[in-house]
């Protein structure tokens, strides 16, 4: 009985180097990190709201502002929308893709 894990997973690997040969899958090299500046600070204080009040407003927790704000997180897509809306700015206002 354990060993039918291994065949599996044996059949697996056999199937990806098959599928690598052929060129059907391709294995790609990491990207350079995108750094995402934001500028969440500037229309937080603007509004005199707390990290906490915007987190509330956008649906996420205190602390995950705090580290979309100290770039120690890039948010989601739909996250960088609710922000940008919650300031009443578009993304790219908030937002600056760097590192390309």
């Amino acid at each position: 009985m354990r060993s039918e894990p291994l065949q599996l997973l044996g059949k697996l690997l056999w199937a990806i180097t098959i599928a690598l040969r052929q060129g059907l899958v391709r294995i790609y090299e990491a990207q350079p990190d995108l750094a995402v500046k934001n500028q969440i600070r500037v229309p937080r204080a603007v509004k005199d709201w707390s990290q906490a009040e915007l987190a509330e407003a956008v649906r996420v927790s205190r602390n995950s502002i705090n580290a979309i704000e100290n770039c120690k997180f890039d948010p989601s897509l739909p996250l960088a929308f609710r922000i940008a809306d919650a300031f009443g700015l578009s993304v790219d206002q908030v937002f600056d893709k760097t590192g390309v």
